[in-house]
């Protein structure tokens, strides 16, 4: 799986990293933190530190969470597997938009590897080979279903439009999703 940041938001003043102890230690202090500069604000704190801070405030006894709604996340995620997004996207506090089995045809070409996520039990068992003859079987009925080269209103009566066909594939399959957190702790799972 590759995952890349495409925005995170602190604002101009602050990183998101800043802006999570800003608002900590806004909890705290009698002074505005709208007049302050980070260096300052973390002047009296266990330590100076964004990472060691933000490390604290989650692992002490009582770790606290509001400060991480503040900023947010976007990501790119690459390699992911249907059912692993399926888990994801149950947390509807996040924002997601997912690579379409409706709209977008597989390349026939892939080799099976890269078009599925093996789990890794089925490696410790020493099962990939057959596990991926597996999924190559389901491709393979997928592909003839649909006749990928004309566009859908030009199929024949014998072709299964893709919308259909994409329940052959496997739940494996790796599919593109972009994912934003609205509250960056509604990512810390």
């Amino acid at each position: 799986m590759e995952v890349t940041t495409l925005e995170s938001m602190g604002g101009d003043r602050f990183s998101g990293d800043q802006l999570v102890c800003v608002a900590a230690r806004n909890d705290y202090m009698t002074e505005w933190v709208g007049d302050l500069s980070f260096e300052e604000i973390m002047e009296d704190a266990a330590s100076n530190s964004a990472e060691e801070f933000i490390d604290n405030l989650v692992t002490r006894g009582e770790p606290h969470f509001g400060p991480f709604e503040h900023p947010y996340a976007t990501f790119a995620i690459k390699g992911v597997s249907r059912v692993c997004m399926a888990q994801i996207t149950r947390h509807r506090h996040a924002t997601f938009d997912v690579q379409s089995q409706r709209y977008t045809i597989p390349n026939e070409d892939t080799p099976i590897e890269e078009t599925v996520k093996i789990p890794p039990s089925v490696k410790e068992a020493g099962n990939v080979d057959e596990f991926l003859e597996a999924c190559e079987r389901q491709y393979e009925k997928y592909f003839d279903f649909i006749d990928e080269d004309k566009p859908k209103k030009y199929r024949g009566e014998d072709v299964v439009p893709a919308e259909d066909a994409r329940m052959m594939l496997p739940t494996i399959c790796v599919v593109l999703l972009m994912l934003s957190g609205k509250h960056v702790n509604c990512l810390m799972h």
